[in-house]
């Protein structure tokens, strides 16, 4: 399942890869991150739920503001 999450606190390259190496750690394998717009673009075939998702992304050290 495609979603959309929009993330605050990202700032930089440093920011965009932790973030990227974190959900592909979960089994995502899919991901597009647009660190100027806040946008992350993931493609869900795992068994993660969003609250997995949105945890993750918390953990190291963002939140999301939105997931669609």
């Amino acid at each position: 399942m495609k979603r959309t999450l929009t993330v605050d606190g990202m700032t930089c390259v440093d920011c965009e890869e932790k973030l990227f190496n974190a959900l592909k750690s979960k089994g995502l394998s899919d991901i597009e991150i647009r660190l100027d717009e806040g946008l992350v673009f993931i493609d869900n075939n795992s068994d993660l739920t969003d609250s997995d998702i949105v945890n993750t992304v918390y953990e190291v050290g963002y939140v999301v503001k939105s997931l669609d």
